[in-house]
């Protein structure tokens, strides 16, 4: 207690409460639909409705994102990141929803609050630490939603039986929301402007108006969505369809390695942070790590399609996992080495970068799915996932890059 009347000043703390809170979050979702023959079953939901409760948060991300760098903007950063953590914690409320609306409104103010505070981890880490230390940070913040979903898979089924009901699951997620909440209020909001001077941001006057401009038109913005567009849907779509893909294209049991293939991808993607990091610092230019990542996933994704063995299947998912993996503590640390990187430009970059990313991923699992009708089967859909790598390419070419030994501070 005496820690939180005297305010939380340390740096690692608060990044802690930022990582919890993503964490949390993502078991919130996941769990949600995990638990979706339950909640299906009980609100008497047709297939469509319950995926809505899903695509959502998805929907919400994408205004979240717009308007994450206008909340920046007037209100600073732990302020905005606060208003993030509250609107995730309203989950605490499914107690008491007895009907799909009040359900769905619920899940929609949680993706908005999500996207509030996704796009502030990477402007908020680039505010408090070294630049040394922003791969380090932004790696593990990334993983925080992977790390909170495998909790989830693995928990939320005890949950249910402990607690009796899906509600009083989502409200056990909502209620650890709202614990981080109130600490986060307890985060000193001078430690933020002080440690600006650290990250060598304190000392400048930002016009937001033309900071915003600059983030509009940046080709770190752009590059990075364009790079970003195969690996989001990749992580997304396979989520969506490979469970379904493996038993009507490959007729693999749904007792085999292969139904676990989600899992296995979120577990590579924590192989592959570790790895990212660690690559970062011994090979001289990141985009070679960039571009062996993105055509390794590509690999692994199509051995995945045509392979008949379970075993293999379940292989190639947690590779591909690791190679998506080592792709973000280099990815996401890219905005500190922009040219006149500063964390109002990173904030708008970020939320430009997330809004633009979510209406992507929107449309192309509803394409994917649309291909699916049409053909009678998910292959041009993979397909069609695939080509979306040659994007990728192009976002590693449009990217700036300094000197490789700037790269490496």
């Amino acid at each position: 207690m005496k820690m939180l009347k005297n305010r939380i000043h340390n740096i690692y703390l608060i990044d802690a409460l930022l990582f919890l809170t993503y964490a949390v979050f993502g078991a919130s979702w996941a769990a949600g639909g995990s638990l979706m023959s339950t909640i299906q079953k009980e609100l008497s939901l047709s297939m469509s409705e319950g995926s809505f409760l899903t695509t959502s948060i998805t929907i919400a991300k994408i205004i979240g994102a717009l308007g994450a760098g206008v909340l920046v903007s007037k209100f600073g950063f732990k302020r905005a990141f606060g208003i993030g953590t509250f609107l995730i914690s309203l989950s605490v409320l499914s107690g008491l929803t007895n009907s799909y609306l009040s359900l769905l409104s619920l899940r929609f103010v949680m993706g908005l609050g999500s996207a509030i505070c996704l796009v502030c981890l990477v402007p908020i880490v680039q505010q408090l630490f070294e630049l040394r230390l922003h791969s380090t940070m932004n790696g593990i913040n990334a993983v925080s939603n992977i790390i909170g979903t495998i909790v989830a898979l693995l928990i939320s089924p005890l949950l249910l039986e402990i607690f009796h009901g899906w509600r009083a699951v989502l409200t056990f997620y909502g209620a650890i929301s709202l614990i981080i909440a109130i600490l986060w209020v307890f985060t000193e909001q001078s430690i933020f402007s002080q440690q600006a001077a650290i990250s060598q941001h304190a000392t400048v006057a930002y016009d937001k108006k033309a900071e915003f401009k600059k983030a509009l038109t940046s080709s770190v913005t752009w590059g990075m969505f364009c790079f970003y567009f195969f690996p989001i849907c990749f992580l997304n779509i396979s989520f969506t369809f490979y469970p379904l893909y493996f038993k009507q294209v490959l007729h693999l049991p749904a007792s085999s390695l292969a139904s676990y293939s989600a899992t296995l991808i979120n577990c590579g993607i924590l192989l592959g942070g570790i790895t990212g990091n660690s690559l970062r610092k011994v090979i001289i230019h990141p985009k070679k790590i960039l571009i062996s990542a993105i055509l390794g996933a590509v690999a692994c994704g199509i051995v995945n399609l045509i392979a008949t063995n379970a075993n293999i299947v379940a292989l190639c998912a947690l590779i591909s996992g690791v190679f998506i993996g080592t792709i973000i503590p280099i990815f996401f640390t890219i905005p500190s080495y922009a040219p006149d990187a500063n964390p109002i430009k990173t904030s708008y970059i970020m939320s430009i970068f997330w809004s633009c990313t979510f209406i992507c991923v929107t449309f192309n699992i509803w394409f994917i799915g649309y291909l699916g009708d049409i053909t009678g089967n998910l292959i041009s859909g993979f397909i069609y996932m695939f080509c979306l790598s040659i994007v990728s390419l192009l976002g590693i070419v449009i990217i700036p890059t300094k000197k490789p030994e700037k790269l490496n501070a």
